[in-house]
């Protein structure tokens, strides 16, 4: 299992701390969420149960690490790009730079995300199979991935892309069941919580 690129592609979004802090503000009074996609994902996951770990997969610029953390979450993260270390480690975060293949837990979490991440592994199956073994019995896993129809993706740096048909296939043959979806306000990505 190898991921499709090293660096992270030019135009990921990123957000600082002051941007995270602000859009978990504006969530928990419910005003609309007004930030990048990649912030939007983490905030619809459901807070911490008293000392939740959670393992964020692929975190990317570790913002969803952040807000993770700032709902509750006793958080790991992990990505074979190291950028995000300091900062993550500075609000309380154990970062570890590696690629998904080489990830050694070392312990089981209440909650695994996985955002905007499988798209970019090859072995999907493998990828889902290994964050089940990673998980404490009754725990989720919090999925997002873009939708972008089944066949060769229009990004470049996606080495799998799904319909919505095709995702709920992969999810039914290695054996997960869809807790909960939530729907992003476009529409062209699935957004669920996982058992």
């Amino acid at each position: 299992m190898t991921t499709a690129t090293k660096p992270h592609a030019p135009w990921v979004e990123r957000a600082s701390w002051p941007d995270v802090e602000t859009a978990i503000a504006d969530f928990q009074a419910g005003r609309p969420i007004q930030h990048n996609q990649a912030v939007a994902r983490y905030l619809a996951i459901p807070r911490a149960m008293t000392c939740a770990l959670a393992l964020d997969v692929c975190c990317g610029a570790g913002q969803g690490s952040l807000i993770l953390r700032a709902k509750g979450y006793q958080v790991r993260a992990f990505d074979e790009c190291g950028g995000c270390g300091a900062l993550l480690a500075g609000h309380g975060v154990a970062f570890t730079c590696c690629a998904f293949e080489d990830y050694e837990p070392g312990l089981r979490f209440d909650l695994v995300a996985c955002c905007d991440a499988l798209e970019h592994l090859e072995h999907p199956a493998r990828v889902l199979g290994s964050i089940r073994e990673w998980l404490m019995p009754g725990g989720r896993l919090w999925l997002a991935v873009p939708m972008e129809g089944d066949g060769p993706s229009r990004n470049p740096f996606h080495v799998n892309s799904w319909s919505r048909r095709s995702l709920m296939q992969l999810l039914t043959d290695t054996g997960w069941l869809v807790d909960r979806e939530y729907a992003p306000l476009n529409h062209d990505a699935f957004w669920g919580l996982l058992r």
